[in-house]
């Protein structure tokens, strides 16, 4: 199957294509390399939120648009607010046209933090309460991309977990580099649940899309391998990496957790990476902070820059 990754050379999306080649798929990456690439494959650079881009590609032989493109996490939607509806809707409604045009498939990622605050676990039914900018827009680019003749949009937890293009502005990745350079984790409302899923099974989640076409078609799908409160996760961040944690003050009032026994029913998927796998997946992300800031790696930033 031939597939269009746009946000390629991303966190997720750095991981995704060697593993959907790896899996037999011909993939053509796109990125706009706003941050740079730091992957090991050739990327095609377009700017998938351009009309431009999309009308010059022509009608290749694709099966499938999985779009990645976005900025991600409300600190920087917050700080970029028109970009970010430019990049997360306007670049899904064009993705969308562009599929309808040429008969091809479309697979949106999405977020499980569409519903902002919910009572009890959270299902595909649940009403979307976004708070903030970033939410907002992956709400609005859903809509975009019901627009597409096939669609599968993916409500993914909080990713965690080792990257080529690593990011430590999530909530996972950032507690282990607090805990592992700083010592401590200051966390507010620490009673508040949090859905997590590792890069891989973000990968095998899309795959499986990719597999089964019938089973996901039209269908939106939230996917987390973990549910737990902050404060738990504070626990055992610390009962790994050392340091400690407190309560303090902040802004985020999101609380939730969600039901992904929609897609284990419509298509047999279950995470590999989930509660019990977390002492090891945590480990994991601390000797890979220790070797990449150690040998000085470009990607290796500090959260939120």
């Amino acid at each position: 199957m031939k597939t269009i990754v746009t946000g390629s050379a991303g966190y997720l999306g750095s991981v995704l294509v060697p593993f959907l080649r790896e899996a037999g798929h011909r993939v053509v990456p796109f990125d706009s390399a706003r941050y740079g690439l730091h992957c090991d494959f050739n990327v095609v650079m377009r700017d998938t939120a351009d009309p431009f881009t999309w009308e010059t590609l022509g009608s290749p032989d694709t099966d499938v648009v999985i779009n990645l493109a976005a900025l991600v996490g409300e600190p920087l939607c917050k700080k970029y607010p028109e970009e970010s509806y430019r990049t997360n809707v306007s670049g899904t409604r064009l993705a969308a046209e562009w599929c309808n045009e040429h008969g091809a498939k479309l697979i949106q990622a999405s977020t499980c933090s569409n519903y902002g605050v919910s009572e009890g676990l959270a299902t595909e039914e649940s009403p979307l309460k976004p708070l903030g900018v970033y939410a907002s827009t992956k709400v609005a680019s859903e809509e975009e991309a019901k627009k597409a003749d096939e669609y599968t949009i993916f409500r993914f937890g909080t990713l965690y977990g080792p990257s080529p293009r690593m990011r430590w502005d999530t909530m996972i990745n950032e507690w282990v580099y607090n805990c592992l350079y700083d010592g401590s984790l200051n966390i507010y409302n620490g009673s508040a649940y949090r859905p997590f899923l590792h890069v891989i099974d973000a990968c095998r989640a899309i795959n499986i899309a990719l597999e089964k076409p019938t089973e996901t078609r039209s269908q939106t799908f939230n996917v987390a391998g973990i549910n737990i409160t902050k404060a738990q996760l504070a626990g055992a961040i610390v009962g790994v990496v050392g340091g400690g944690w407190k309560l303090g003050g902040g802004e985020d009032k999101r609380d939730y957790r969600v039901d992904s026994s929609k897609f284990e029913s419509a298509a047999g998927f279950s995470c590999i990476h989930t509660l019990a796998s977390l002492s090891s997946d945590l480990d994991e992300i601390r000797l890979f902070a220790l070797v990449r800031k150690t040998n000085n790696a470009k990607d290796f930033v500090m959260p939120h820059d």
